[in-house]
């Protein structure tokens, strides 16, 4: 989870803001303001938990206020740029979809999450642990993988979507208004104008009013909402410890890893619009998200409110904006607080007409679909590639379109099609991986035609694993460079080694002696001509191993051999 071992990032030309620029205040609270449009949609959630809870009026609107709190916190998790908390990347949050019905299963119990509050922090803390007990994982993911959940993702809210405001048989003037908003709010977007980063905003706040103008809200509810307190702080308490039960901490362990899979399509996606160079998963970032996503559910178990994930929504805009800032995020964690201490801005919120809600999903997922197309075509499909994304969305469909039928056949912990989908295509992934595993032997004779015969090894066998060029120049410097170091230190030959499985390749390197030492860390020309030897052999290994993602010398009980691991 060190940052200085993240990857080294170059912003494409069409981003207008890297994640560590600062836009102006203006832009920043105008965008924090879209973030937030999207954010009051998923707010129908705790308040749809509220009410299975059979909660009252004021405890309602206090169970939203430590929701909008959770949110707050966990957007703060996720966005930090320093320590081992966070990925440093602009990520909103909204009440997690998936935790639905573990909340709504809390009245089995006759909880609420406050009282429930106990077995939530117990839950956070085991998926926590998972996370870091397993963070080899995350090296192994392929982007076909990843690109399949972003694209389950973008497909989930598909539904959402239909039934806010596309399927309405009673009133079909609702689902025409919904069209015209959302080519109201793609014209404000890809129109050549000084505003269209503020489309989604603009689209979806004139079809607000048009909507509430023809549609009225009830008087009733109207008449509620202006008794509300324009300003009253959620009351916090300290999580009852008498109310720990183990079954709803395994029901809430079972959440923590299916945060995951969203997270992690959320993660990539930005990864991939912020950098140029981009090739595959940075782990370091994926790491950090998990632990930032393991401390929210924790810490909304200890607020009383409902667990936050990041928003599939939230990173559509930011790809429909090509702004990165992470200041645009910061605002909005404050003006999130500012919420959660108004319940009169609360109600308010819940009143965003379902045809406008349904429009800005609609737009919102076109971008996710967008990325995960992009993540899947990055490479060529072969026959294993095409089943682990072929069976991947196939189980996502099927989990859409029949999910009362495989409900008779899974438990509800693997129902969903964002969690079903990840599992199918990671589960493919991994029982096929064994069967695509290749290597290359050849013995070298460290003469002055040693790095002609190691280029001619590197290369013969980047052929016939079909690697891509750079790949195959950056193993070749490698063992040319290890070459050269050894033939120095009087090492008569090298037993090289090529394996390629699935998008790793490693380079190993068996010789006689004592192991290579490591890359120097803070490599200067003084070590090569100080005369010492450690010194100038580790400023070679630096040399060797600067294009490789890991450098492990190790002995043997015959010799040593030095590890070397390249993405590919």
């Amino acid at each position: 989870m060190d940052r200085r071992r993240d990857h080294r990032v170059r912003p494409p030309p069409d981003l207008l803001a890297a994640p560590s620029d600062t836009v102006p205040a203006g832009i920043a609270v105008g965008l924090a303001l879209q973030h937030l449009s999207v954010q009051a949609v998923y707010l129908l959630l705790p308040l749809a938990v509220a009410r299975a809870l059979d909660l009252d009026a004021v405890a309602t609107v206090q169970f939203l206020s430590l929701t909008l709190l959770a949110m707050a916190v966990t957007t703060a998790l996720h966005t930090m740029s320093r320590g081992p908390i966070g990925s440093g990347y602009p990520l909103s949050c909204i009440p997690a979809p998936v935790a639905m019905s573990s909340y709504v299963g809390l009245a089995a119990f006759s909880l609420t999450p406050g009282q429930a509050a106990p077995s939530i922090i117990l839950a956070g803390l085991g998926g926590l642990a998972l996370v870091l007990l397993l963070p080899g994982l995350l090296r192994r993911l392929p982007v076909e993988v990843a690109g399949v959940v972003s694209f389950v993702l973008g497909m989930s809210l598909l539904p959402v979507a239909a039934e806010m405001g596309l399927r309405s048989p009673a009133d079909p003037w609702v689902s025409g208004f919904a069209v015209l908003v959302l080519l109201g709010i793609v014209v404000a977007n890809v129109a050549n104008w000084r505003f269209a980063s503020f489309g989604l905003l603009l689209g979806g706040g004139v079809g607000s009013v048009i909507a509430l103008a023809a549609w009225t809200p009830a008087s009733a509810i109207l008449a509620e909402l202006w008794e509300q307190p324009l300003f009253s702080p959620p009351q916090l308490a300290f999580p009852p410890v008498t109310e720990f039960r183990l079954d709803v901490t395994l029901a809430f362990l079972v959440i923590s890893v299916g945060l995951l899979p969203g997270v992690l399509a959320n993660v990539l996606t930005l990864q991939r619009l912020g950098n140029a160079d981009w090739l595959k998963p940075d782990p370091g970032p994926l790491q950090r998200s998990f632990v930032a996503t393991s401390l929210g559910l924790v810490s909304a178990g200890a607020l009383g409110g409902m667990v936050a994930t990041t928003s599939a929504g939230g990173v559509g805009l930011t790809a429909a904006t090509r702004l990165m800032s992470r200041r645009i995020i910061w605002v909005n964690l404050a003006i999130l607080v500012g919420l959660a201490c108004s319940p009169w801005l609360i109600g308010h919120l819940l009143l965003l007409p379902a045809p406008v809600s349904a429009a800005m999903l609609l737009f919102i997922a076109c971008f996710m679909l967008g990325s995960g197309v992009q993540q899947i075509a990055g490479r060529v499909l072969d026959k294993r590639r095409t089943c682990v994304v072929g069976l991947g969305l196939s189980a996502a469909f099927l989990d859409l379109l029949a999910r009362e039928h495989l409900a008779a056949l899974l438990p509800a912990a693997l129902l969903g099609p964002v969690t079903l989908g990840f599992l199918v295509s990671l589960g493919v992934h991994v029982l096929t991986l064994p069967l695509v595993t290749r290597r290359t032997e050849a013995v070298i004779t460290l003469d002055e035609s040693a790095p002609r015969a190691l280029d001619r090894f590197v290369t013969a066998s980047a052929g016939a694993f079909g690697l891509r060029r750079a790949t195959a120049e950056a193993a070749g410097h490698a063992a040319i460079e290890v070459g050269e170091i050894l033939a120095a230190r009087g090492v008569a030959q090298l037993e090289a080694e090529m394996r390629v499985a699935d998008n790793r390749v490693r380079l190993l390197l068996r010789h006689a002696g004592a192991p290579l030492p490591r890359p120097a860390r803070d490599p200067k020309a003084h070590d090569v001509a100080a005369g010492e030897d450690d010194a100038r052999e580790a400023f070679a290994m630096w040399l060797a191993a600067r294009e490789a993602d890991a450098c492990v010398p190790r002995a043997l009980p015959q010799g040593s051999q030095l590890v070397l691991e390249f993405s590919e």
